[in-house]
């Protein structure tokens, strides 16, 4: 995600992410340079355990001063949430991002959900989030309510097209940002960006801040040193020689890895800093370079596609698929 982000020449206040699959302890592994992360636990439970499709996050610009909302950031089986507060601007700003499981009880997140937008402050809110209920389908489980409940409290949705589009299934419009504050939205949309089958969508206000105010300290829960970068490269080692990867198996190889990270990097007493997150190592010149050559050659491609001809330049596609999977491999 960082890299895709790296494409982009605009620099976003705030970013949203849904199904992020990590634990607030682990949000250090996932930086953004310039931003602090905020991350709400992932959903468990004895009956429903469940490691993947859970968990949401923000990121904030370090030039704005964010406090948590503990009010609105829950977390059940039919909702994730989580909300902050921004304070150094005219007046407070209130942003959230939801997710809710799609198979989860629509009867009960529309509850949750009208208690939400209820109860939050009736001007300058946002939520922004995946909620699984296609606003291109009045069939769909929840539609009309679900409407409703953005309506009598006074929020719109900002997005009206088509948000996640998968080979073999119709495009749904499932991902929204909803805001009671629209008269200072001049712009949103959907970036047509493949970092998975969502598109990343946006929104931009006209919200003038004070950047003056000090910043708030980090927490740092690990000490990614040479030397416990090295001991947890060696350890992992030893723990996968064995390991056959392949899809099914990914869990099992998750669960190693954060294990041998939190013997091997993580701080038995977590330390405060006003210092800012660290540029993700890994992410080198040579990748960044990597990811805009796959870009570019996408973008080619894409532009012979039409409904005359959906496979487009078949010499451009493959071009583009070829240099795809050698970096994959």
């Amino acid at each position: 995600f960082a890299t895709e982000l790296h494409q982009l020449t605009t620099t976003f206040s705030v970013i949203g992410l849904a199904e992020t699959n990590c634990n607030p302890e682990n949000k250090d592994l996932y930086t953004i340079s310039g931003y602090t992360s905020y991350y709400q636990s992932i959903f468990k439970n004895d009956a429903t355990s469940k490691k993947k499709g859970t968990g949401v996050a923000l990121y904030v610009h370090d030039s704005l001063n964010a406090v948590i909302d503990n009010q609105h950031s829950v977390i059940t089986s039919h909702i994730e949430t989580l909300f902050v507060s921004i304070t150094n601007t005219t007046k407070p700003i209130h942003i959230g991002v939801i997710y809710r499981p799609p198979n989860s009880e629509i009867k009960l997140f529309l509850e949750d959900f009208r208690k939400i937008t209820k109860s939050l402050p009736q001007e300058r809110s946002y939520i922004m989030g995946d909620f699984n209920i296609n606003l291109h389908n009045s069939s769909h489980q929840g539609f009309y309510e679900y409407q409703e409940i953005l309506l009598s409290s006074n929020f719109s949705p900002l997005i009206s097209i088509s948000t996640h589009e998968k080979p073999g299934c119709k495009n749904t419009c499932i991902d929204n940002i909803h805001t009671n504050n629209y008269n200072d939205v001049f712009t949103s949309g959907a970036f047509s960006e493949t970092i998975s089958h969502h598109l990343p969508i946006f929104q931009f206000s006209n919200i003038t801040y004070d950047n003056d105010n000090p910043k708030q300290a980090h927490i740092q829960y690990y000490n990614f040193c040479k030397s416990n970068i090295e001991q947890f490269i060696n350890k992992l080692s030893e723990k996968i020689n064995n390991f056959s990867a392949c899809d099914e198996r990914f869990d099992a190889f998750n669960d190693i890895f954060l294990t041998t990270m939190d013997n091997t990097c993580k701080l038995t007493i977590p330390k405060t800093t006003k210092r800012n997150n660290i540029n993700n190592p890994w992410i080198t010149d040579g990748l960044i370079h990597s990811i805009e050559t796959k870009h570019n050659l996408y973008k080619n491609w894409k532009r012979t596609v039409s409904s005359g001809s959906p496979n487009g330049d078949l010499e451009k596609r493959d071009k583009y698929r070829a240099y795809n999977k050698n970096l994959k491999s």
